[in-house]
């Protein structure tokens, strides 16, 4: 048997990107983000625990202008590459506590999701 969690939490932060060359103005979002992790189901989750360390992790960046970090330094803050940083750390912060990190998906609209899967 493999059992999974969707987990969903949300991040109010603002940004801009560039594109060809021209920085959008600052404008804020609500974040969505789901992440699957895998579940041996040999005890029960803690949901407590896990929701903790996520919760830790993007309360860094609740209410702040995610450009501003030194996370996303020198980067393009798009979606995609909010996306792409969240996944690489919240997978290690994960691993840490033996969760696996399947899959995290990112929206800043209902209508726009970005989906990275662990390969």
């Amino acid at each position: 048997m493999i059992t999974k969690y969707r987990l969903h939490f949300y991040l109010n932060a603002r940004h801009y990107v560039s594109i060809n060359g021209n920085k959008s103005t600052v404008h804020p979002h609500t974040w969505e983000i789901t992440l699957l992790i895998s579940h041996d189901g040999a005890e029960e989750l803690n949901f407590a625990h896990i929701e903790d360390v996520i919760g830790g992790y993007l309360n860094e960046y609740q209410g702040t202008c995610l450009n501003d970090s030194p996370r996303f330094s020198g980067k393009n803050c798009t979606m995609e590459q909010i996306g792409r940083i969240f996944f690489t750390d919240l997978t290690e912060n994960l691993r840490k506590q033996h969760v696996p990190l399947e899959e995290l998906t990112i929206s800043e609209n209902p209508m726009r999701q970005y989906v990275i899967q662990r390969g």
